[in-house]
């Protein structure tokens, strides 16, 4: 975990020598609104120079005003245009907070995160908690950081619930540090600097499935419909890691099967599609794996690696486009249809006419439609973070919250030598579990070898022993 200030012109000048010795890092905003540089934050290149200067990590946000796709456009070239030439070391944020116009948040949002991407920046979402539940809800394809305060003390609290697993809270808008003067936004961070892309399973899962309808050594056949033996196998680096796949012939369903189980090798749900066959079972089993939900395709945009189905034809996957609101869909999509006989059996082995497995338009199945989407919740996501071992730093973190909120007399509190005022000890550690909770899942993997790691006890047995070891 990571304490992390956000600065703007609103804090003048700051003294960063000072500030360098209370902080992990800092995002710095660069401006607002559109690519007019009357709109650039006046304390931007000092900022991000002291930065620099004295190697505190930094990232960047933009506040936006951005009501369309146009503007969202023109933000992000106006942060683009003030970002080059520095090295980031947390993401460069698209900053949400007018209500006013966010009834097109989505979009722009995408749009402006798409542009910072392709500039080479990785791109983030910030906003508060009230906002993203009302237009935001689900959405995490970027690193997600999210604004709620609570009592607003200065210091953290009852984490949020969004639905998702965000990045990033900020936790207060009355922050004190030496070195600013008055108050200064303060979030925890729950990244490393440098290491915070988030490896989504659905574009491993999209990017094997195109892969495989790009090489021609993967066709089309009812039988044989997992590959062939003879025809090797195929190996590609996707996210730093390799998967590989056996080539040879495919149908609809085991070819999109295929990409989504060997995209879920290495995770904690490997093996949980081994149940799908045909079209016929994946809905349910797709379902049941915890990882998908059935949604409406007349009435939801798809994503990345969302599966289109009809239970009793056909089945493609979502691999890009827009997302706007219903009805604008995805307008690609990759699927496995017929062989170079214009059947499904016979034929050889591999694509003979480039068209037996092939990514093109979104189009409306016939007959029947596409009966629903399968669509990914993000649950298998993980970061690539090898480090499981719990630092001295969290292992502090606890001890400090414990000693705040642990009623007098608590051997806990004894230990660390301060006093508090709740009365339910194991409730507050348990909390405590969740203060110092971050992405990595370190805290996860230590309750994993408890015995009665399910239940609050084990919850409490797993910290008493970390603060134990704290001087």
């Amino acid at each position: 975990m990571y304490k992390i200030i956000d600065v703007s012109q609103y804090q003048g000048w700051i003294d960063w020598d000072t500030v360098k010795d209370y902080i992990d890092g800092a995002i710095i905003r660069c401006g607002y609104g559109s690519n007019y540089e009357s709109q650039d934050d006046a304390y931007w290149e000092r900022n991000v120079s002291e930065c620099e200067r004295l190697g505190i990590p930094f990232g960047v946000y933009l506040y936006s005003y951005a009501s369309d796709a146009n503007m969202a456009f023109s933000e992000a070239q106006h942060a683009i245009r003030l970002c080059q030439g520095h090295e980031l070391s947390y993401p460069l944020y698209f900053d949400v907070e007018e209500f006013s116009t966010a009834q097109n948040v989505r979009a722009c949002a995408r749009t402006f995160c798409e542009n910072i991407k392709a500039a080479g920046f990785e791109p983030g979402f910030y906003s508060y908690r009230s906002l993203y539940n009302s237009y935001m809800g689900g959405f995490d394809d970027y690193t997600i950081w999210i604004a709620d305060y609570g009592v607003n003390d200065g210091y953290p609290h009852a984490m949020p619930n969004i639905g998702v697993e965000y990045d990033a809270w900020q936790y207060t808008s009355t922050g004190s540090i030496p070195g600013i003067d008055g108050n200064v936004d303060i979030s925890q961070f729950y990244f490393a600097p440098g290491h915070s892309e988030k490896v989504s399973i659905a574009d491993v899962a999209a990017t094997i499935h195109a892969n495989m309808c790009e090489d021609d050594r993967f066709g089309y056949s009812w039988d044989p419909r997992w590959g062939t033996d003879s025809a090797g196998y195929a190996t590609w680096e996707i996210d730093g890691r390799e998967y590989t796949v056996k080539c040879g012939d495919y149908d609809c369903s085991s070819s999109i099967i295929t990409a989504w189980s060997t995209a879920l090798e290495g995770t904690e749900y490997e093996g949980a599609l081994d149940g799908a066959t045909y079209t016929g079972n994946m809905k349910s089993v797709f379902s049941a794996s915890g990882l998908f939900e059935v949604w409406d395709t007349d009435t939801t945009s798809a994503v990345r690696g969302d599966v289109y189905l009809n239970e009793t034809h056909h089945t493609a996957m979502c691999q890009d486009g827009s997302d706007d609101e219903p009805p604008y869909y995805y307008d690609c999509l990759s699927e496995f249809s017929i062989n170079e006989q214009g059947g499904v059996y016979g034929g050889e082995t591999g694509d003979q006419t480039g068209r037996e497995a092939y990514i093109h338009g979104f189009y409306w199945y016939s007959p029947g439609g596409w009966d629903c989407t399968l669509h990914y919740n993000g649950k298998a996501d993980f970061y690539e973070e090898e480090d499981m071992k719990l630092s001295e730093e969290d292992m502090r973190t606890i001890a400090r919250y414990v000693a705040e909120y642990i009623y007098p007399g608590d051997p806990i509190m004894e230990k660390t030598g301060h006093e508090g005022s709740d009365p339910n000890r194991y409730n507050v550690l348990n909390c405590c579990l969740y203060e110092i909770h971050d992405a990595n899942g370190k805290l996860d993997k230590l309750l994993e070898a408890q015995d009665d790691s399910d239940n609050t006890n084990g919850h409490v047995c797993v910290l008493e022993k970390l603060i134990a070891s704290t001087d």
